[in-house]
C-alpha cells in the first residue's frame, strides 16, 4: 500500500515538473504582435530578462511602461549624462543644450540620419552633408564630421573629395551612379546613413584596423561598410554585401565583442531597381573572418519587413532593442532571438508614432542628465 502512495506521489510530482517545465518553454515569444488600428502601449514585458533602463526614441524619453519623460522637439539627438543634449537634424545646426533648451553653442551643420558619442563622452561623431559642385550641378555630399564637447571641430570626410578610393572597393557598377533626389530636389551622391566611433575592440590585438578611434560608416547606397582611419585619412578596411546597389543598412554599431552590428534593411531609393528582395534582417559580422555570425529572425516566415528605415542597438544586459518602423512598434529580444519586451508608441499628434533612432539610457547616465543638465 505504501509503495502505491509513494508511486503515486512520485508521479504528480513529475508531472507537475513537466508541466512547468512545459509551461516554461511555451510563455517564450519569438513573433512580434502584428500592429492594428488604436494598439498602443507596453504588450509583452519578461521583467527577469528585459533591461530596466531609458527608452529613447529620436528626441523623446520614455519610461519602460511607456510613459513619456521628457519631450524635444528636435529630430535627433544624444544624451551626454555630464554635460546635456547634443541636437542634429532639422535645424541645420549641431548644438549642445541643457534640460531647459538653454543653448550652450551652435555649430552650422547639416546632420542627418545619426549621431555618435565615444564611451568616454569626450567626442561627437555626426553623420552630415553639405552641397558640392560635379559637372556643373550641385548635389548633396554625405560625410562625417567629429567635434570635441566644446563644440571645436576635430575631423571632417566626405564621401566626393574621395569617390576615387571609393570606386576601387566597388568594381560592378559606378558609384556616382547610385544617386538620388531627395526632398530638396537636389541630388544625392555618395550618401551615408549610419556611423560610429570604435573603441576597446578585441580585434584591435590583431590588426589596427580596429583601433581605438577609427571610424565605421555604412554606405548604404553602395552595400558598402567601410573602416575610416582619421589619423592616415584613408579607408583601411571595407565589406561589400552585394555586387548590386541598394542592399541598404542601418544603424551600423561596434558590439561588445568586437562584431559589427546593423540592420540591414535591402533599402529602396527612388532611382534604383529593388535589388535582393530577400527578407530584411538583423545581423552580426564578425569583421576578421568577414562572414555574418548572427542573424534575426531565424525563421523566415517570421515578417520583419523594413523598406528604409529601423534601428537596432545591443544593451547593456546583451539583449538588443530593434525599432520596427513599418509595424509601429519596438522589441527587445535576447540573443537567441526571444522577445522580452514590446511595446507600441502612442499616437503623437493624433498620428500613428513612425519608429526610428531607438536607444536604452541606463537610469544612473539618465538621473545624472537630469542633475547636471539643470545647470543650463
Amino acid at each position: 500500500m505504501n509503495k502505491h502512495i509513494f508511486c503515486l506521489i512520485f508521479c504528480l510530482i513529475f508531472s507537475a515538473c513537466l508541466k512547468d517545465k512545459t509551461s516554461n518553454e511555451t510563455t517564450k515569444r519569438f513573433r512580434p504582435t502584428k500592429h492594428t488600428p488604436g494598439l498602443h502601449g507596453v504588450t509583452y514585458i519578461k521583467k527577469d530578462r528585459h533591461y530596466d533602463g531609458v527608452v529613447q526614441i529620436d528626441c523623446l524619453f520614455f519610461d519602460k511602461n511607456g510613459n513619456l519623460i521628457l519631450n524635444f522637439s528636435e529630430d535627433r539627438c544624444h544624451l551626454i549624462p555630464q554635460k546635456g543634449l547634443v541636437f542634429a537634424g532639422s535645424r541645420r545646426t549641431l548644438s549642445l543644450k541643457g534640460l531647459y533648451s538653454k543653448l550652450v553653442w551652435e555649430k552650422p551643420l547639416h546632420g542627418h540620419h545619426d549621431i555618435h558619442i565615444d564611451s568616454q563622452k569626450k567626442n561627437i561623431l555626426a553623420v552630415a552633408r553639405r552641397p558640392y559642385k560635379i559637372k556643373n550641378q550641385t548635389i548633396w555630399n554625405d560625410g562625417v564630421e567629429v567635434f570635441d564637447l566644446d563644440g571645436k571641430q576635430i575631423y571632417s570626410w566626405y564621401t566626393q573629395d574621395h569617390r576615387n578610393e571609393i570606386q576601387k572597393l566597388i568594381d560592378t557598377f559606378d558609384v556616382n551612379a547610385t544617386s538620388y533626389i531627395n526632398d530638396d530636389n537636389l541630388h544625392v551622391g555618395i550618401k551615408i546613413n549610419s556611423a560610429a566611433f570604435i573603441e576597446n575592440s578585441p580585434y584591435q590585438k590583431y590588426s589596427n584596423e580596429f583601433k581605438n578611434g577609427n571610424i565605421v560608416i555604412s554606405l548604404n547606397q553602395l552595400s558598402l561598410l567601410i573602416i575610416l582611419d582619421p589619423k592616415t585619412n584613408q579607408i583601411v578596411w571595407h565589406y561589400k554585401f552585394s555586387d548590386q546597389p541598394g542592399r541598404g543598412v542601418h544603424s551600423v554599431r561596434q558590439m561588445k565583442n568586437g562584431n559589427f552590428l546593423f540592420f540591414e534593411n535591402r533599402a529602396r531609393f527612388q532611382e534604383l531597381p529593388i535589388g535582393d528582395k530577400s527578407m530584411p534582417q538583423i545581423s552580426s559580422l564578425d569583421p576578421i573572418t568577414k562572414r555574418v555570425v548572427w542573424t534575426y529572425p531565424r525563421d523566415t516566415t517570421n515578417t520583419f519587413l523594413s523598406i528604409d528605415g529601423c534601428t537596432v542597438f545591443e544593451a547593456p544586459n546583451g539583449n538588443f532593442i530593434i525599432s520596427y518602423e513599418t509595424n509601429f512598434s519596438v522589441v527587445e529580444i535576447t540573443p537567441d532571438g526571444e522577445i522580452v519586451w514590446e511595446w507600441f508608441p502612442p499616437p503623437m499628434n493624433g498620428k500613428k508614432f513612425e519608429v526610428y533612432g531607438v536607444n536604452f539610457i541606463s537610469h544612473d547616465d539618465f538621473q545624472l542628465f537630469l542633475k547636471n543638465a539643470k545647470k543650463y
